[in-house]
């Protein structure tokens, strides 16, 4: 099996595995349960760390589904990608919902430090 395949395999799981620990939210209107804002604990140094979860109405923790992760721009947050009318930030979301696709948009620690090592890190 190829490297590649094997990391795909392993981020699936923990991403099912981490689905399931969440809380459960009720349904909102649309494609999505409503968005779910989580904290977790930076393994690089120890700090807490945010992202927002969004997973479709017909979620199935039992069926493998892929997932996007929607990397905000410089100067924004994590919240860009789920409010953001913008084609880019709409265009991502409803493609999501199409496919039936897992969204996730990350914070990068703070507005201004967009893709530096710990952040990056915490994106892996």
């Amino acid at each position: 099996m190829e490297a590649g395949t094997v990391n795909r395999q392993k981020l699936r799981w923990g991403v099912v595995l981490f689905v399931l620990s969440i809380p459960a939210v009720r349904a909102a209107e649309g494609p999505w349960q409503t968005p779910v804002d989580i904290e977790f604990t930076a393994r690089i140094d120890g700090t807490p760390q945010r992202y927002v979860l969004m997973l479709p109405v017909a979620f199935n923790a039992a069926t493998p589904v892929d997932v996007v992760v929607a990397l905000h721009g410089h100067g924004s947050d994590r919240w860009q990608f789920i409010r953001d009318p913008r084609g880019e930030c709409s265009g991502m979301r409803d493609a999501a919902a199409r496919y039936g696709m897992i969204f996730v948009s990350p914070d990068y620690r703070a507005k201004t430090s967009w893709m530096g090592p710990k952040a990056e890190a915490d994106v892996l």
